[in-house]
């Protein structure tokens, strides 16, 4: 039987444990806002593996495809595997660098309040737009993110021709 001392500490130790962060998992509920600063958490400050950052962060496309979930995950980790190292994906107009999200240089701002002159060309209604973020370093965008039900459907995208319109990746 245990102690009155022994059921306080593993009470305790139960409520401790409950309140950590769960790193490397995409925070459910939270702001846009702070689901792609844990993302890019995950992406640049830790060595998790690309395939479990995307199944934390990224949402599959719900239009019906052939491709398999386990193939369209495996697609979003070695998007993430090439960002990583700094390559670019295709004719993505992103910033490639590694970024680690400092509250003094960066900012995350809803497309609809950024600056006319760094909006992109982007084929989507009111509503979808209201779903793209942009990740800023002093007052120039480094990365366009689409979100729907609390996951980051793109985290890139593709421009067709020079000032064409842009694309977003979904896997």
């Amino acid at each position: 039987m245990m102690s009155y001392f022994q059921k306080i500490a593993v009470l305790a130790g139960i409520l401790i444990l409950g309140a950590l962060p769960s790193i490397g998992k995409a925070p459910i509920g939270e702001s846009p806002e702070s689901l792609i600063k844990s993302f890019l958490y995950a992406l640049y400050q830790t060595n998790q593996d690309a395939l479990a950052v995307a199944k934390n962060y990224v949402r599959l496309d719900s239009t019906p495809n052939e491709r398999s979930v386990d193939v369209r995950y495996q697609a979003a980790a070695n998007h993430i595997t090439m960002l990583r190292q700094g390559k670019s994906v295709g004719e993505s107009m992103n910033s490639n660098k590694p970024i680690v999200f400092i509250p003094t240089v960066h900012r995350i701002l809803p497309y609809t309040q950024i600056d006319s002159a760094i909006r992109l060309a982007v084929p989507l209604n009111d509503d979808q737009k209201s779903n793209v973020f942009v990740l800023v370093e002093n007052g120039k965008p480094l990365r366009y993110f689409f979100i729907q039900d609390n996951k980051i459907s793109s985290f890139d995208y593709m421009m067709k021709g020079s000032g064409g319109p842009v694309y977003f990746i979904s896997y």
